[in-house]
C-alpha cells in the first residue's frame, strides 16, 4: 500500500512472481461467501482486518476522511514480475459502489 506525496490516491498492490496467479478462491468473508483475490471484497475484507492498515490509518486521519468524501481515491494493482525479471503493472477494478476501506472499531 503507499499514499502519493498529494495525499490523493491510495493504492493496494497485490504482488505475484513466477507463475503465480491471484487466487480464484479467495478469502472467506464473515457473510460465509469467498471473495477472489483482486475482488473489491476481497480488498475491503484485507482492510478491515489488517491491524497495520487499521493503526495506519488511525495515525492518517485525514486519508479515510478522503476516502469517504472523494477526495482520496483508491487503486488496486496487480504487480507480476517474471522469472526473467520483466515487470508488468495491471489495474483491478474496484467496484466504487461496494468499496468500503474505513476505520473499524477494536
Amino acid at each position: 500500500m503507499g499514499l502519493s506525496p498529494e495525499r490523493q490516491e491510495l493504492i493496494f498492490v497485490e504482488a505475484k512472481g513466477g507463475s503465480s496467479q491471484l487466487s480464484t478462491t479467495g478469502r472467506l468473508l464473515p457473510d460465509g461467501t469467498r471473495a477472489p483475490q483482486g475482488s473489491t471484497a476481497y480488498l475491503n475484507d484485507i482492510a478491515r482486518v489488517d491491524t497495520t492498515f487499521q493503526d495506519w490509518l488511525r495515525a492518517n486521519p485525514d486519508v479515510p476522511q478522503g476516502l469517504a468524501d472523494g477526495r482520496v481515491t483508491a487503486r488496486y494493482q496487480l504487480v507480476h514480475a517474471t522469472p526473467g525479471g520483466k515487470v508488468r503493472i495491471f489495474e483491478l477494478q474496484l467496484d466504487r459502489a461496494t468499496l468500503d476501506i474505513r476505520l473499524v472499531d477494536n
